[in-house]
């Protein structure tokens, strides 16, 4: 049997303890459905640009207005299968240029999917993801020191703007599992002779 699904193992960087999630996908997963996967996953607000970053490659929604990266290209027209046929194994993706939210996306393997599955499929990870718009790395740290330490009025006023508890140690499974069912369908059966899709580069 051919493969159908890669198991991803997504980490954001620079983040101690680690922040990760591990994820099973479909190898025809474009990489703007893998965004949509990993927001889902982590979870983020899904309120700002992204970009993956490939090689000397990027793949983000192409928009002539924005001068930033004028050769984008358009991650819809690119899969997971694709990059495998080109050997990548780990590339990278960038959420919300301004807090810089960087992440490793490594494809741990390659399977054929379970009979009465359906994907994409949270297999695990550790820790809470930042919030939006918190001011990056540095904003993150003040944000779970000032609300496990702090006084209880900065600690109130933080929790207000955030609405409500944030545990950076625990996941909300619930969360996670009810945004990814949004997008998990099973997949058909694939056979020994399934071909692999060419590179769109």
């Amino acid at each position: 049997m051919t493969a159908n699904i890669a198991r991803l193992h997504i980490a954001l960087a620079d983040t101690k303890p680690k922040i990760w999630r591990q994820v099973e996908v479909p190898l025809a997963t474009s990489l703007a459905d893998l965004h949509d996967f990993i927001q889902a996953v982590m979870p983020w607000d899904d309120c700002h640009l992204f970009r993956f970053e490939i090689g000397d490659k990027t793949y983000g929604i192409p928009d002539p207005e924005l001068d930033f990266d004028p050769d984008m290209r358009d991650a819809g027209k690119v899969t997971l299968a694709d990059l495998t046929a080109d050997s990548v194994k780990k590339f990278a993706y960038a959420y919300d240029f301004g807090d810089d939210w960087r992440h490793q996306i490594t494809i741990e393997a390659l399977a054929v999917a379970e009979p009465k599955v359906t994907y994409p499929r949270f297999l695990k990870g550790e820790h809470r993801a930042p919030p939006d718009d918190v001011g990056g790395i540095p904003g993150f740290y003040e944000f779970v020191e000032t609300i496990t330490t702090g006084s209880p009025s900065k600690r109130k006023q933080l929790l207000d703007w955030y609405g409500g508890p944030f545990n950076p140690v625990e996941l909300d499974l619930d969360e996670i599992n009810v945004r990814l069912a949004g997008y998990a369908r099973p997949l058909p059966a694939v056979s020994a002779g399934t071909a692999k899709r060419k590179s769109k580069g």
